[in-house]
């Protein structure tokens, strides 16, 4: 583990996954790297290198890639860490589930580590054991994760998991937006394609092209980043639509954006989505409405600022919510014009939530894991209590398991257990470390 030279400069690694593979695909992997590039030129309190882990590079291996600025590890890569020493590690991913990956390559003593969970479904698998363990992390101060929703963050607070909302920012600058006002037709734009068929339904393809198929007096313009481009093409030829133009591959979103006068998120569910769609973010901050269903996980922030419309997730709901903003369009785009760049532009970056957390996050040093402190008493032939029913019986007494709580050790007679427990505590820092617990 790193121990902070105060002659260096903290290391803020970077890490996100196979960011090779879909390049300029994956919004995760947008926002991380525009993150990276702002902090590297503006911020010298940190030294930052940007990481992607690829399946197909062998334990330790590394590799630099010029063209993208990036470093690419495998996805074993405890000797590299040992070489390069950060002081602190950023994961940028969908959810939680990829901490794991993390703490195999940790050790005993694990990085400090800031975690940003960019979808909709946190945790879509898994077991009580792996809440406790990342609840222990937390606890402790190894794990520190960032949402960027209050939804993503209400679910894991239901599951026990602390967690801080931090609002995704763009770079995109609205002076260098050169709208047009050569439209003849009211123009949507969509910018959230897919990623795979699995997640057709969930962004809500089929409910654009039925919207698209209400409107044949709207034109819709699609930037599509997603290889079944095929399927697409089909849709539309059987819809007969010709209202729809389609940006396939590499795309200027400078260029798409330009003529567009509402994006639209249309999002049918929770799962395969992000909760901060980037096209919505940049759309705001670049001066234009947008229309959102409530599967979206920044709508709160929408309906706070009258950045656009929430709508259900149905083509007769979107129809008129549609209509609603073009007969209530100026309102909306004073709306945009006057906040949006407030709320969603990347700008005084040194004081950007994330500099504040690194900052907190360099003055700690790192705790065992619960698996460390297990195997360590399990060795002793003890054993770590945990769980209500668990701390019944090792107390024999039901009524203290269910009392407790924060406030267990104020009265008698949680006041003495407490006086017994840092006493086996300090016996175990006595042995196994240098620091001793507080009697207060």
């Amino acid at each position: 583990m790193s121990t902070q030279d105060l002659n260096n400069i903290p290391k803020v690694y970077f890490f996100c996954f196979n960011y090779r593979k879909d390049r300029d695909i994956e919004a995760i992997k947008k926002e991380a790297k525009t993150y990276y590039d702002n902090f590297s030129e503006f911020v010298d309190r940190f030294e930052f290198k940007f990481i992607s882990l690829e399946d197909d590079l062998k334990d330790n291996e590394e590799y630099n890639d010029s063209d993208l600025d990036i470093s690419c590890w495998g996805f074993k890569f405890s000797e590299l860490l040992n070489k390069y020493n950060p002081d602190i590690i950023h994961v940028f991913s969908d959810s939680l589930e990829g901490y794991h990956v993390f703490e195999e390559n940790y050790g005993d003593l694990p990085y400090l580590t800031l975690y940003t969970v960019t979808g909709m479904d946190p945790l879509p698998r898994y077991e009580e054991g792996y809440l406790i363990h990342l609840r222990h992390a937390i606890d402790v101060g190894n794990l520190h994760i960032v949402t960027k929703s209050s939804v993503v963050s209400r679910m894991l607070s239901e599951l026990g998991i602390r967690s801080t909302q931090v609002i995704t920012k763009t770079d995109m600058k609205r002076n260098q937006l050169n709208k047009t006002n050569n439209n003849n037709k009211f123009t949507i734009g969509f910018a959230s394609s897919p990623m795979s068929d699995n997640s057709w339904e969930d962004r809500g393809i089929p409910l654009l092209l039925d919207l698209a198929s209400s409107l044949s007096s709207y034109q819709f313009k699609i930037a599509w980043r997603s290889r079944n481009m095929e399927r697409l093409a089909l849709e539309l030829q059987q819809r007969k639509l010709d209202n729809v133009e389609v940006l396939n591959g590499f795309i200027d979103m400078y260029d798409f954006y330009k003529d567009v006068d509402a994006v639209v998120a249309p999002y049918t569910s929770f799962h395969n989505n992000h909760s901060s769609p980037l096209s919505i973010i940049e759309a705001i901050a670049l001066g234009i409405p947008v229309i959102v269903t409530g599967q979206v996980g920044i709508k709160d922030i929408i309906s706070k600022y009258d950045f656009g419309i929430i709508t259900e997730a149905t083509v007769e709901d979107l129809v008129q919510k549609v209509r609603l903003l073009v007969e209530k369009y100026d309102y909306y785009k004073k709306q945009v014009d006057s906040n949006g760049t407030a709320v969603f532009y990347l700008d005084h970056i040194e004081f950007h939530e994330y500099i504040k957390l690194y900052t907190l996050i360099s003055e700690q040093t790192s705790a065992p894991t619960l698996k460390y402190w297990q195997n360590i008493l399990n060795k002793a032939d003890k054993y770590l209590v945990m769980g209500e029913r668990e701390i019944a019986y090792y107390y024999n007494d039901e009524r203290v398991a269910a009392m407790y709580d924060e406030h267990r050790f104020s009265e008698y007679p949680m006041r003495t257990f407490d006086l017994i427990e840092r006493s086996a505590i300090n016996f175990l820092i006595g042995k196994f470390g240098p620091f001793r617990v507080s009697k207060d």
